[in-house]
């Protein structure tokens, strides 16, 4: 293209133009980047704020700019300390509880973890005595009470009309029927709105009505009694903990493998309120069985009870194996879906040095057979093979090798399985073992969500010679890019100071960070 002409166009200064040999004309406009820029919005000098009460701390941002640390100081800005690390700096706002601190020469400021900017209060704002304790109590109800059948809920020292009650977070009206919750704890709140306030009361009490049908049901997906690879022998330990007030009686039935486990083995039991029960070799101890697998019910009117599983095998020397929790409704999806309507396992790998097994357990209607979806999606989203699997009602099963039998002969790491069922009114649970192909070692992989704090990490000797690490695995299920900072907290002390490592995952992407300590936070021994 030969330009003969160049202008600028006089009321715009942004916007050139350029004409060529042939006649004709082209435009550029300029436009400049938006100055990052952070303020702090609130509070911003003036203002009191009680000790203990929760106030919103607020800000602007103009650009791109990082997450923040939110800092107070209440000596007139000579020193500051960390409220709180890694805010989304796109948050509406920071909610906090305003510490015992009084003082009348307060700032705030907030600032780039990732960057130069920072801007504190305006002008001092105070933290002032805390407001006096709620006066009114409930007058029918005690903390620790045992209730049963229709409950008045009433409160003394205030006008009644201003006081709004919940249970468990729900609303409720003044007249309680507990037969139409489910045995144990529940805790009941009391709210009275003030002008300035809201004076809150609460008591934790247990619901108990001895002749409630059975409706809480926990789900262990798998149990063993039973030999495997290299001459391993699974057995599995069940442990039943009561934290409740009232005594539970529960039922356990065993749901063998790949079998309409309706039908299945049951026994029955009572467990004393505060008080734990652990039966070992539960399939034989308990059920009679010599060799078998497959999933464990239980069934409860008191929601109070937790299981707990230990599948275990001998080996090198001592004992190893992998522990598994009960699902529960929060671990299990259905035809309506989770929130994001299936699961995901993150972390899959199958090559010369691991392999994956997947395990699916029905937990819908005992009378109905439900077919899974199972997809293997590689770490850039990518869909390698799907298949269905049909689990008979109450039943599971375990797919052995997962990889391999979707038809994928490729090595394979930093892989997910999404897991969905489109059976009308079914729901299932799920989880997989990634298992050292050297000394058959499991490690638990379960289904997504995650929580937002990983309680342990490790780059550190144990007894024996033994070292271990961590390898942690993040997906992406949404349909936008993902900023993540991970923060490490060390132990014993106050990990807010931590290192912090950020990176981005697109949508659908799944990653593994091998020995995440040294590979992110540069960390020999953490």
């Amino acid at each position: 293209m030969n330009l003969t002409s160049l202008a600028v166009d006089p009321s715009d200064h942004n916007t050139m133009y350029l004409g060529t040999a042939n006649n004709g004309v082209y435009s550029i406009t300029f436009t400049k980047p938006i100055a990052s820029s952070l303020r702090v919005g609130s509070p911003n000098g003036g203002e009191s704020w009680p000790a203990g009460t929760e106030q919103t701390i607020r800000w602007t941002y103009t650009g791109e700019i990082s997450d923040l640390t939110i800092e107070l100081s209440t000596d007139n800005g000579a020193t500051f300390a960390p409220i709180a690390t890694l805010v989304l700096q796109d948050a509406n706002g920071y909610r906090w509880t305003v510490p015992n601190s009084v003082s009348s020469a307060c700032y705030i400021r907030i600032k780039e973890n990732a960057g130069t900017l920072s801007d504190t209060t305006n002008a001092v704002f105070s933290i002032a005595e805390a407001l006096p304790p709620p006066s009114f109590s409930f007058r029918s109800l005690l903390p620790d009470s045992i209730v049963s059948g229709t409950v008045n809920l009433e409160v003394s020292g205030i006008d009644p009309s201003r006081v709004f009650f919940s249970i468990d977070g729900t609303n409720q009206g003044r007249v309680w029927d507990t037969t139409l919750f489910v045995n144990g704890l529940h805790r009941i709140i009391a709210v009275a709105f003030e002008l300035t306030r809201a004076l809150q009361v609460e008591a934790v009490v247990s619901v108990n009505n001895p002749n409630r049908p059975a409706q809480i049901t926990r789900i262990l997906p798998s149990s063993a009694r039973a030999g495997g690879l290299g001459g391993a022998f699974y057995t599995t330990d069940v442990t039943i903990a009561h934290h409740g007030r009232v005594d539970a009686p529960f039922s356990l039935q065993f749901a063998a493998h790949d079998f309409d486990g309706s039908q299945g083995p049951t026994r029955t039991f009572n467990l004393a309120a505060g008080k734990m029960l652990t039966f070992y070799d539960v399939l034989k101890s308990v059920f009679g069985l010599e060799n078998d697998y497959g999933a464990i019910h239980l069934a409860t009117n008191n929601w109070d009870l937790t299981l707990q599983g230990q599948t275990s095998t001998p080996g090198a020397g001592g004992i190893f194996g992998q522990s598994v929790s009960a699902l529960g409704s929060r671990n299990i999806t259905s035809s309506m879906g989770n929130v994001f309507g299936k699961l995901s396992i993150a972390g899959v790998r199958e090559d010369a040095s691991f392999r994956t097994n997947l395990i699916l357990a029905n937990a819908g209607n005992s009378s109905m057979p439900l077919d899974v979806q199972v997809s293997l999606v590689a770490g850039n989203n990518q869909i390698l093979a799907s298949k269905i699997y049909k689990l008979m009602p109450f039943g599971m099963t375990q797919v052995t090798r997962v990889v391999r039998e979707l038809g994928i002969s490729l090595d394979i790491a930093a892989a997910r399985l999404d897991l969905l069922t489109l059976t009308s009114g079914g729901a299932f649970g799920a989880y997989a073992s990634l298992i050292d192909n050297g000394t058959n070692d499991p490690r638990t992989l379960l289904p997504s969500p995650v929580p937002e704090l990983i309680p342990s990490t490790a780059r550190f000797p144990g007894a024996e010679g033994a070292f271990y690490t961590t390898a942690l695995s993040l997906f992406n299920r949404s349909t936008i890019e993902n900023r993540v900072a991970l923060q490490f907290l060390g132990h014993d002390g106050d990990g807010r100071a931590g290192p912090i490592h950020r990176l981005s995952l697109a949508p659908g992407a799944s990653v593994v960070l091998s020995d995440v300590l040294k590979s992110l936070f540069d960390l020999e021994s953490a």
